[in-house]
């Protein structure tokens, strides 16, 4: 599936004019990119989109770096942060008139994205494309590297739209 970035007004994804999506997986990975996706989503017709999933995305821990907290911990108090971050969006989505649900998830890659959108059977997934940093754009001039959300779009048999967010000033 080819990559698309859009910046404008929210394309078309049922051509035969049956409107939007009727369940959105909108991948949460800190507060900007939840930001981001909340001012897309308040662009959608109201009555197109029947459930958003509010995806809570958090990096698994490895077992290295736990230094000595049993893991079962390091991961419940993971969890416990991304349902902060995604209370954080939850009013904004609620005001819009969305029914939604959450769910947070440990993280290893793009197939871990998929596979919750099939679980989830999401119609579309929807994430925030971050620029790269100054280390990335170097061993990309002489690596092949691709960000997680163009992975995820490689990967996904659904759309996968990928929302900018503004590079750091």
């Amino acid at each position: 599936m080819a990559v698309q970035t859009s910046t404008e007004a929210n394309p078309v994804l049922r051509p035969e004019g049956k409107g939007w999506a009727e369940r959105i997986l909108a991948c949460i990975d800190d507060d900007a990119a939840g930001a981001v996706i909340i001012d897309w989503l308040l662009t959608l017709p109201s009555s197109s989109t029947r459930e958003v999933v509010l995806l809570g995305l958090l990096p698994k821990p490895e077992a290295v770096r736990s230094r000595g907290i049993l893991i079962d911990t390091v991961r419940q108090q993971l969890r416990v942060a991304g349902q902060h971050r995604i209370a954080a969006i939850t009013p904004a989505v609620e005001r819009a008139g969305m029914s939604h649900r959450d769910r947070i998830e440990l993280f290893d890659g793009a197939e871990d994205i998929v596979a919750c959108a099939r679980e989830e059977r999401a119609d579309v997934i929807v994430m925030v494309g971050k620029p790269l940093g100054q280390l990335h754009r170097r061993i990309a001039t002489v690596l092949p590297t691709r960000s997680l959300a163009a992975r995820v779009a490689d990967m996904s048999g659904i759309p996968v739209v990928i929302l900018k967010q503004a590079a750091p000033q």
